[in-house]
């Protein structure tokens, strides 16, 4: 969702001052990143795209005090399902003051493919 929703706010020059993110995963994935060093991981990744799509430091006064969270939740009871939610978007714009709140439900490709195949496909 970030790489579709954030070069829209930039196009249109929109401050953006925070971005609030979580995921809610099951399966192994879930499972893995609730190792805070697997999670650092993906944590730093999730974290550079909106630096490298917004560009803080050329547009310090839109996006340079910037609040980005990232949350990835394990909830075995999800299984193959993804929630990942971009809880708030806060920005600025032309006499505007708006908060975003976006769901996106789907499944993970990987754990896709492997259901897809039946049980015996995952180990």
């Amino acid at each position: 969702m970030k790489t579709i929703l954030a070069p829209g706010f930039k196009a249109r020059m929109l401050g953006l001052d925070g971005w609030f993110s979580t995921n809610i995963l099951g399966n192994r994935d879930g499972e893995v990143l609730e190792d805070p060093g697997s999670f650092k991981t993906k944590e730093e990744s999730k974290l550079s795209v909106l630096e490298y799509i917004l560009q803080p430091k050329l547009y310090p006064q839109l996006y340079g005090k910037m609040f980005h969270k990232v949350r990835i939740n394990y909830y075995p009871r999800a299984a193959t399902i993804k929630r990942a939610g971009t809880i708030l978007i806060s920005s600025d714009g032309w006499a505007i003051r708006c908060r975003s709140k976006w769901i996106f439900l789907c499944r993970d490709s990987i754990l896709a493919a492997a259901d897809r195949a039946g049980p015996r496909a995952v180990p």
